[in-house]
C-alpha cells in the first residue's frame, strides 16, 4: 500500500523490526508487518515498559510474524469485505511458538480492533487520493471537493479523524498543506477548536514536515494561542474550568508536532514554571520528559525540579517522569530515596513512593522502604500508597499481607484503613489458601471498625465472595440488622440480596426489612433488590402495592411506585395505584411522580388527560399543578382544553411559580397567537409577583413581531413598572425593560435618551448602574 511506511510514522522512533518480505510474498504483507508492529509498540509503551525492555520483543515478533496463519490474519484485513479478525490466531500463535509472556495490561483484542481500524482507514484514504488523479470522469475527485466535501463535512466528526489523517499522511506536499492549512481557517470555537487539534495530527503525521516549517510554525502559535490562561488567581474560574481542558490537549498537540525541538522545549518549561493551572504546567512536564528524556540537559532540568522547593504538584511530575523514562540513570533512584526520607511535602514523597515501587522493584531495600513508609510515615496518604504499592508489587512475599492485616486493624485515619480493605481484599480474598483468613479479618472489622465508612467497605468486599457458605449469609443479615448508621445497613441488605440469591428465605427476609428498618433509605434499597432478583413472585407485587400506600416515607412510596411501573405497567392495579396516589398521597413529590408516569407510560387513556385537567385546577400543592400543565403542554398540545387552562393559570394561578410556568408553555407552544401577547402584555404590567413580570417581558421580546408596539411597550415598562428594592428581590423588571431594549433597538436614538433618564432618575441604584455601565460601554 503506497504511503503506508509514511503514514504510520508520526513522531514514532520505531524499536521492532519487521521479517524480511520476500519477492514472492502478497504486496500487502510489507505493509500489515509495518502498521501492526506500529501499534505493537504503542501497546507495549502503554503497558508501561521503556525502550530497552520493548527491543527485547524485537526476535519474538519476528518469530511470530513469520508463522502462515499470522500472515493470513494479517492481510485478512486489507479484504473490502473484512470487518474482524480471527482473533483467537494470535494467542494461539504466540503460546505454540513458546513467546516470551507479554504484559499484565497486553490486549490481542485491542491491538486485533486498532489495526483493522487502522487498514481500512489507510485503504480509504489511497482510495480517494486515487481519485484525484483518476481519468475516469465519473470517480474523478477535485482538490476542492475532497476540501469542502471530505474534510469541510467531517472535520468535526471523531470517529473520521483518523481517516483524515490518513489523506494528509500519503497526500503529495502541496496537497498535505493544502488541507491542513483549510482546516486552520474553519471556525472552530464553538467544537473546542477541534479543527486547529485535527490540523496539529494531520501535519504530525508526516515524515516530510521539516519541509513544511512555515505551516508547522502557523499551527504551533495556533495551539499557543490556547495555553494563554490568565493567572489562576485572577481568572474567571468558570471560564477557566471550560477552558483548561482545551489547553492541556493543545500541550500535548505542540509537544507531539515539534519533538526534539529546542524552542518548544523552551515554551514547556516556561509554561512548567509559570502560574498557569495546576493540570497544565503538569502536563508541560510530563511532556518534556516523555519527548527530551534522551537529553542529559533535560534530565538534569527534570532532577532540579524534583530538588527545588515550591511548585510541589511539578515536582511530583518531574520525578515520575524520571522514574518512567530515565530509570537507570545513575542519579534517580538515589533522588527517590533521599525525597522519600527527608522532603516536607507529602504529594512529593508519595510521587517517590510510587516511582519506587514501580521501577526499582528489584532493589533490595525497597521492599523493607516501603514496610516502613506504610507503618510508620507522618502521612496517611503516604502510608496507604506504601501499603498499596506494597500489595501490587509484592502480593506474593507472606510479610506483605501480614503488614496489610495490622494496618487494616491499627492504622490511626479510616481513609488508610478502607484502602488497605480494598486491597487484601482484591488479592487475596480469592486465593484458597488465604481466603478464610482474610474474611474473617473483614468480618472483624465490618463489625468493631470505629468509622462507618471502613465498615461498609468490608461488608462490601465480602459480598463480591463468590461460593456462599450458610454462616455467612446469617452473618450479613445480622449486620443489616444490628449496625447503627444505615449506609452500612444499604451495603448490607445489597450483599444479602447478592449471597443469597438463590436461597428460598432470602426474599421473604429483604420483604421484612421493606416494612420494619427504620431508616427509609434502607427500605427502599430493600425494595430495589426484591424487584431485581425475585421479580416473577407474586408476593413482589403486593408487597410494592402496599408501600406505595403504606410507607411512612414519600421517597419510599416514591420508589416503589416507580419499581411498580417499571416492572408491571400493564397490570390494572397499576394504574388504579397511580391514579389514587396522583390525587390522595399527602406529598406533592409522590403525586408529581404519578402524575409523570401517567402522563408518560398511559398516555392514550382519556382518564389520564381528565386527571390532568383536574389536577391543574384543583390539586392544593402549587408544584403538582405545576407538574400537570406541563405534562398537558407536552403531551396535549392538540387538545382544544390546554390552551384555555394555561391561559387561566396564568392569568389568576394564586401561586407566582405555577403563573410564571404556565406563562413559559404558553410562549414555547403558542407564542403565534394573539391571545397570548395579549396575555403576556397584561402579566408584564399587572402580575404582583416581579419576577413573572420580568419573565413575561422577556418572552415578549422574543415573539412579539410587531416593532413599532414592542419598542412602546418596552420603553412604557422601563419607566413605569412598580419594582421596589430590595422587598420586591433582586430582578427589577425596569432593568429587564432596558435590557430588551438594548439588545433590540440600540441604534434608536430614544433608547439612548432612555438610558441616560434611567442614569440619574431610576429609584433603583442597580438600575442607574445598569444605565451607566451601558453608556459608558457605548461611549456615549
Amino acid at each position: 500500500m503506497q504511503g503506508v511506511a509514511n503514514a504510520v510514522s508520526l513522531t514514532f522512533q520505531p524499536l521492532l523490526d519487521p521479517p524480511t518480505v520476500g519477492v514472492e510474498e502478497p504486496e500487502n504483507l510489507k505493509a500489515a508487518f509495518t502498521i501492526f508492529l506500529h501499534l505493537v509498540q504503542l501497546e507495549l509503551e502503554d503497558a508501561g515498559l521503556e525502550a530497552g525492555a520493548i527491543a527485547q520483543y524485537r526476535e519474538p515478533f519476528q518469530r511470530f510474524l513469520d508463522r502462515p496463519s499470522v500472515k493470513t490474519t494479517l492481510l485478512s484485513a486489507f479484504t473490502p469485505q473484512s470487518s474482524t479478525l480471527e482473533l483467537e490466531i494470535f494467542p494461539r500463535s504466540w503460546a505454540d511458538l513458546h513467546l516470551p509472556p507479554l504484559p499484565d495490561l497486553w490486549s490481542w483484542s485491542d491491538l486485533a480492533r486498532a489495526y483493522l481500524q487502522k487498514v481500512k482507514a489507510l485503504a480509504y484514504a489511497q482510495s480517494v487520493c486515487q481519485r484525484l488523479e483518476s481519468p475516469d470522469a465519473q470517480d474523478s475527485l477535485t482538490r476542492e471537493t475532497l476540501k469542502t466535501r471530505i474534510f469541510g463535512e467531517r472535520w468535526f466528526d471523531e470517529t473520521w479523524h483518523e481517516i483524515l489523517v490518513e489523506i494528509v499522511a500519503i497526500a503529495d506536499r502541496e496537497l498535505a498543506g493544502e488541507l491542513i492549512d483549510y482546516l486552520l481557517h474553519l471556525d472552530g470555537k464553538n467544537a473546542n477548536f477541534l479543527n486547529l487539534f485535527l490540523a496539529a495530527t494531520c501535519l504530525a503525521s508526516r515524515g516530510d514536515r521539516a519541509e513544511m516549517a512555515p505551516l508547522t510554525a502557523t499551527v504551533r502559535d495556533r495551539l499557543r494561542q490556547l495555553c494563554d490562561l490568565p493567572s489562576a488567581s485572577l481568572r474567571d474560574r468558570r471560564d477557566a474550568d471550560r477552558h483548561f481542558p482545551i489547553a492541556l490537549k493543545a500541550v500535548s498537540a505542540i509537544a507531539n508536532l515539534s519533538p526534539q525541538d529546542p524552542d518548544t522545549l523552551h515554551w514547556l518549561q516556561t509554561l512548567a514554571q509559570s502560574d498557569a493551572y495546576d493540570s497544565i504546567r503538569m502536563s508541560a512536564v510530563d511532556e518534556i520528559a516523555r519527548g527530551w528524556n534522551r537529553d542529559p540537559d533535560t534530565l538534569q532540568w527534570l532532577e532540579t525540579l524534583a530538588k527545588t522547593p515550591g511548585s510541589d504538584i511539578t515536582r511530583a511530575s518531574a520525578l515520575r517522569g524520571l522514574a518512567t523514562y530515565a530509570p537507570k540513570n545513575s542519579a534517580t533512584e538515589p533522588l527517590l530515596k533521599t525525597l522519600i526520607k527527608d522532603d516536607r511535602d507529602w504529594l512529593v514523597r508519595e510521587a517517590a513512593v510510587e516511582a519506587l515501587a514501580q521501577h526499582y522493584r528489584d532493589d533490595r531495600d525497597t521492599f523493607s522502604l516501603l514496610q516502613t513508609l506504610a507503618t510508620g510515615d507522618r502521612e496517611p496518604d503516604v502510608r496507604e500508597t506504601a501499603a498499596r504499592e506494597l500489595a501490587h508489587t509484592y502480593p506474593d512475599r507472606p510479610e506483605t499481607l501480614s503488614v496489610l492485616q495490622t494496618l487494616a486493624r491499627e492504622d490511626a485515619d479510616w481513609r488508610v484503613r478502607r484502602s488497605i480493605v480494598r486491597e487484601l481484599a482484591a488479592e487475596w480474598l480469592n486465593r484458597p489458601e488465604t481466603e478464610a483468613k482474610v474474611e474473617t479479618l473483614l468480618r472483624e472489622i465490618a463489625t468493631t471498625d470505629v468509622d462507618w465508612h471502613v465498615r461498609r467497605r468490608a461488608i462490601e468486599e465480602i459480598a463480591r465472595m463468590r461460593i456462599t457458605p450458610g454462616d455467612r449469609l446469617d452473618w450479613l443479615k445480622q449486620r443489616a440488622i444490628a449496625e447503627d448508621i444505615w449506609q452500612v445497613r444499604v451495603s448490607a441488605v445489597q450483599a444479602v440480596a447478592a449471597q443469597g440469591c438463590d436461597r428460598p428465605d432470602t426474599a421473604p427476609w429483604l420483604g421484612d426489612r421493606t416494612q420494619t428498618d427504620a431508616d427509609w433509605q434502607v427500605r427502599i434499597a430493600a425494595v430495589e433488590q426484591l424487584v431485581t432478583g425475585w421479580f416473577d413472585r407474586p408476593e413482589t407485587l403486593s408487597l410494592l402495592q402496599r408501600t406505595t400506600s403504606g410507607d411512612r416515607s414519600w421517597q419510599v412510596r416514591e420508589a416503589a411506585l416507580h419499581e411498580l411501573v417499571k416492572g408491571w405497567k400493564g397490570e390494572t392495579d397499576t394504574i388504579e395505584t397511580l391514579e389514587t396516589l396522583a390525587v390522595e398521597d399527602p406529598s406533592s413529590d409522590v403525586k408529581m411522580a404519578a402524575l409523570s408516569e401517567l402522563a408518560t407510560g398511559y398516555y392514550g387513556r382519556p382518564e389520564t388527560l381528565t386527571l390532568l385537567q383536574e389536577r391543574v385546577e384543583s390539586d392544593p400543592h402549587w408544584d403538582v399543578r405545576i407538574v400537570a400543565l406541563q405534562e398537558l403542554a407536552a403531551g396535549w398540545f392538540d387538545d382544544s382544553e390546554t390552551f384555555s387552562l394555561l391561559k387561566n393559570c396564568a392569568g389568576s394561578d394564586e401561586n407566582w411559580a405555577v403563573r410564571l410556568a404556565a406563562i413559559k408553555e404558553l410562549f414555547r407552544g403558542w407564542i403565534e397567537l394573539p391571545e397570548t401577547i395579549a396575555l403576556l402584555k397584561e402579566r408584564a404590567i399587572r402580575d404582583e409577583d416581579s419576577f413573572v413580570r420580568h419573565a413575561a417581558l422577556q418572552y415578549l421580546a422574543r415573539g412579539m413581531t410587531d416593532e413599532g408596539l414592542l419598542f412602546e411597550f418596552l420603553r412604557d415598562r422601563a419607566t413605569q413598572d412598580p419594582f421596589k428594592s430590595p422587598e420586591d428581590g433582586k430582578l427589577n423588571p425596569r432593568q429587564t425593560a432596558l435590557e430588551c431594549l438594548c439588545d433590540r433597538y440600540g441604534d434608536r436614538p430614544e433608547t439612548v435618551q432612555l438610558l441616560r433618564d434611567r442614569q440619574t432618575q431610576d429609584t433603583d441604584p442597580a438600575v442607574r448602574q445598569f444605565a451607566e455601565k451601558i453608556v459608558g460601554e457605548w461611549g456615549l
